[in-house]
């Protein structure tokens, strides 16, 4: 799975990348909404860079080579600390999410309201509460959602202001955002060692809230539009107490993005709406067609191109699958670049699954091949691990000998 994750990471970041800079530049002439939308192109062009080759499509020669298990293999045995140290950062992000979303002390502290005190059409499925650990209003739970008001909304705000922010908090419950944020922490977990996946996270975020301001505020008055404003900088102000619950309200750069937009409220131009489409039309488009021809086979043999093998580093047999006399194979895609070294080696099959992954794509990794002008893509290697030494195999499958 590390190894699928390591792939995908020059397709996010670079996705990741752009749509900051929309946050940044783009919003007056996008709109919020369309801005926010924008980051579907993240999921949307995962799935396009991954889809399974059609069975139809022609398979190119693979290389097969033997690792058996003998006496260097335990010896040579290693632990694997990097996939640790992910394992360990991704849970510590989990959990720290699910304990920030399911404190035992806010549920504790929580009053029931009547949401008839509202002139707003209020859904049966959300229940009103208020609590003295919140200090602005926020929307949690995603089977049972819970809307909580701090225990003195009624000094804080007025009327009009405090109807303006529970819209802007359904307005995330239509919408589903406390499932979508569900998945997004998801992503966060598993790529968390990439930093500008926590900058997307943050902006996510933050065009989230900006563009609830946009639905809440279409067809309001001006008037409306002002007292929003001050609701929101009430909320600011008020979240600033380090006792009370987090919320996105407490978010000094969001706020200041959302109070700025509505100041400067201007209406997004269509044309350029359709032009963002289109070229978002045309990344997806080019993520598929990226990833189709990575899947095309090689019209030319390596043997033909002048490029050979020079070292190959046999992989470790796992000890868990010796012991337990397990065999199986591993098919890996690699590139081999202009200098001979071995570049993006990703699993693409591997029976039994996930067993002599890590070992193989490890070894793959320190092979070396002759140098060459343009070096080669999607080549395809199987590592078969058996255990019998004088197993019989057929010809075309060369056997490698890997001595200390």
């Amino acid at each position: 799975m590390l190894s699928w994750l390591m792939a995908q990471q020059l397709t996010l970041s670079l996705l990741i990348v752009v749509l900051l800079m929309v946050e940044r530049k783009a919003i007056p002439i996008l709109g919020a909404k369309l801005s926010y939308q924008l980051w579907w192109l993240i999921p949307l062009a995962v799935m396009m860079a991954n889809i399974p080759q059609n069975s139809t499509t022609p398979i190119i020669e693979i290389s097969h080579y033997i690792v058996e298990f003998n006496q260097y293999s335990q010896q040579t045995g290693h632990f694997p600390w990097w996939q640790l140290v992910w394992a360990i950062g991704a849970f510590m992000i989990l959990f720290t999410g699910a304990i920030s979303s399911n404190s035992q002390l806010l549920r504790q502290s929580l009053n029931g309201l009547n949401p008839k005190q509202f002139k707003i059409q209020w859904p049966n499925t959300i229940k009103l509460f208020s609590s003295e650990m919140v200090s602005t209003p926020m929307l949690m739970g995603v089977l049972q959602p819970k809307l909580i008001l701090p225990n003195n909304f009624k000094s804080i705000y007025t009327e009009s202001q405090l109807e303006l922010i529970i819209e802007h908090e359904l307005c995330h419950w239509r919408r589903w955002d406390n499932l979508i944020n569900l998945l997004v922490i998801l992503v966060l977990a598993l790529c968390w060692f990439n930093p500008l996946v926590w900058l997307g996270y943050r902006s996510f975020r933050r065009l989230q809230e900006i563009s609830c301001d946009a639905d809440v505020l279409r067809n309001k008055s001006k008037s409306q539009h002002i007292e929003y404003s001050k609701a929101l900088i009430i909320c600011a102000q008020q979240g600033q107490h380090p006792l009370n619950i987090y919320s996105n309200y407490t978010e000094k750069l969001t706020m200041f993005n959302r109070i700025n937009l509505l100041k400067n409220n201007t209406k997004a131009k269509r044309s350029s709406q359709v032009t963002a489409l289109i070229i978002a039309g045309l990344v997806l488009c080019s993520v598929a067609v990226a990833h189709q021809s990575s899947l095309e086979p090689q019209q030319q043999l390596t043997s033909k191109k002048g490029v050979t093998p020079t070292i190959r580093i046999e992989p470790r047999y796992p000890i868990a699958a010796a012991r337990s006399k397990t065999e199986g194979s591993v098919v890996i895609k690699f590139d081999i670049g202009n200098d001979g070294q071995v570049e993006h080696a990703i699993v693409i099959e591997s029976r039994p699954s996930g067993v002599f992954d890590q070992e193989a794509v490890m070894a793959l990794n320190q092979w070396q091949y002759t140098r060459s002008d343009s070096g080669m893509k999607n080549q395809l290697v199987q590592l078969d691990f058996v255990m019998a030494e004088d197993r019989e195999m057929p010809n075309l499958i060369e056997r490698i000998q890997v001595k200390p």
